[in-house]
């Protein structure tokens, strides 16, 4: 195919030129100018073979792929096959990650993972839902900056249940999360039930 006086052949899946350039980026880009970096151009309506500057998209890798993705699961063929392929290799990864080698390949990107490095690449600048601070997380799904605003969320949600127990030290009434494993009412029921154990007394 012939674009502005350069030949592009095709290459698989789509037209690319000597210097392996794919001709629906160089439409794009002569269109709209450059392309943001990890950005893909997609073809509106998936025929690669038009590459009219109106037919092409620009849109985030991630986006990309999961249109991609999505339109082929619309298929009930294409869904039975890739579940019968999972199903297939699922034992097979299970027993992999059980043995000797995947644990020791867990516990070296585990590792990588909590060098300065890997912290680093993990690290992400997120606003707390409760008290409005910043904090730096490292979890993608990470909401509230302590453990005191998540508590705070759960009661708000009314996902924070407390029970009424008896102290094993005093034998007092107390309230506790349902979750806590204390036995005693106080921090120093705890210490003197400690002790008295210790002893041989309880």
């Amino acid at each position: 195919m012939i674009y502005n006086g350069q030949t592009f052949y095709r290459s698989g899946r789509y037209y690319i030129d000597g210097d392996r350039r794919a001709l629906h980026r160089q439409v794009w880009e002569d269109h709209n100018g450059p392309i943001p970096p990890g950005w893909h151009i997609h073809h509106i309506d998936e025929d690669r073979d038009n590459n009219d500057p109106e037919n092409l998209m620009a849109l985030p890798g991630p986006e990309h792929v999961r249109r991609h993705l999505l339109g082929r699961y619309q298929d009930p063929e294409t869904r039975a096959r890739v579940s019968a392929q999972l199903a297939s290799v699922r034992e097979e990864a299970a027993a992999w990650h059980r043995s000797p080698e995947g644990r020791a390949w867990h516990s070296q990107h585990g590792t990588q993972m909590w060098t300065p490095e890997g912290r680093a690449r993990l690290a992400k600048t997120k606003v707390c839902e409760v008290c409005g601070a910043t904090f730096t997380a490292y979890h993608q799904d990470a909401r509230m900056c302590s453990r005191a605003c998540y508590q705070r969320a759960a009661k708000a949600e009314g996902r924070y249940v407390t029970l009424e127990r008896t102290c094993t030290f005093c034998s007092a009434q107390y309230l506790t999360n349902r979750h806590s494993p204390a036995e005693t009412c106080s921090r120093a029921c705890g210490a003197r039930l400690r002790e008295a154990r210790r002893r041989g007394e309880r």
